[in-house]
């Protein structure tokens, strides 16, 4: 191993997701790990991660190879363009700043080595890095995992992780090769430690799934099977000591990523085609009046 040159790798984000991927990243000795850190930089900086999780073990005072609460800005630093970055922050785009501007000084608008890797929900989360940054890369990471962080520095992992990997389409790329290329090379990074699977996955509730199946039939002419829902559900069953990401966020008091999981398909698909979505319509009502109140808190209304 000691021969095997390393990719670097920038992960925005580390809470309980971001924080298992980059071990996973750093355990499979493939990638070294530029961790950035918000909330918990203080005390990961000065102690490191205390984890317990079902696939790694318990491990105390864990660090990736660098940990910093500042995004890389890679020309005033005269830092090396990473290969990969990962996104794992929540992508809430009504509350600045946006995804795009957060990563900016490590991505420059010019790149075309640097892949971006977006761990994150919703549709439509690569249009705007698409727009901004037509010559990069960028795939998408769906994580199934069950992983919280109950204090800070503090990981618990109790469900496996399975992050599958795919290509967004770019039509700025002369072809689909660099992408698929890149989401392998990635695949065979992080599943060097773990479980990681090559492909697109969707995961949307019950009642809100078929209108979304509809949709996608009527706006694309894409015929999902009748078992995709139960299959998608199936993939990350619940467990009752670890609370959805999205109840979690409303438990901290933090803002949630409804605009891009349920805002977007109503105004891509739903309104755009003309198909009836009252279900999702609902879920985003309710989810908007949620992320007001969380505004009001703060003051930002």
């Amino acid at each position: 191993m000691s021969n095997v040159v390393k990719k670097n790798v920038l992960l925005i984000g580390g809470g309980s997701v971001g924080t298992i991927a980059a071990l996973n990243l750093e355990a499979g000795g493939l990638a070294n790990v530029t961790l950035v850190l918000r909330s918990n930089y203080n005390v990961v900086n000065d102690k490191g991660f205390d984890i317990e999780s079902c696939d790694h073990g318990a491990i105390k005072g864990w660090k990736p190879s660098i940990v910093r609460n500042t995004i890389p800005d890679i020309l005033k630093e005269n830092i090396e363009p990473y290969d990969y970055i990962v996104l794992s922050t929540k992508n809430t785009p009504d509350i600045p700043p946006t995804i795009v501007d957060l990563v900016q000084p490590a991505l420059p608008s010019t790149n075309a080595h640097t892949t971006l890797v977006l761990i994150q929900n919703g549709l439509n989360i690569e249009k705007p890095f698409l727009q901004s940054h037509p010559k990069t890369v960028v795939l998408s990471g769906v994580s199934l995992i069950g992983s919280a962080e109950p204090s800070p520095g503090k990981i618990v992992q109790g469900g496996r992780d399975r992050l599958l990997i795919g290509a967004f389409a770019n039509p700025n790329l002369d072809s689909t090769s660099p992408a698929d290329d890149a989401a392998r090379e990635f695949v065979e990074i992080y599943a060097k430690a773990g479980k990681t699977d090559y492909g697109a996955v969707a995961n949307l509730v019950r009642p809100a799934m078929r209108e979304i199946v509809e949709a996608a039939k009527k706006s694309a002419g894409v015929n999902l099977g009748d078992d995709v829902m139960d299959f998608l559900i199936g993939a990350d069953v619940l467990q009752p000591c670890l609370s959805p990401s999205m109840l979690a966020d409303v438990q901290k008091g933090n803002f949630i990523e409804f605009e891009n999981l349920l805002g977007e398909p109503l105004r891509e698909e739903g309104k755009t085609v003309g198909v009836a979505m009252p279900t999702l319509e609902v879920l985003y009502q309710i989810a908007k009046a949620v992320q007001w109140r969380t505004k009001e808190q703060r003051h930002l209304i």
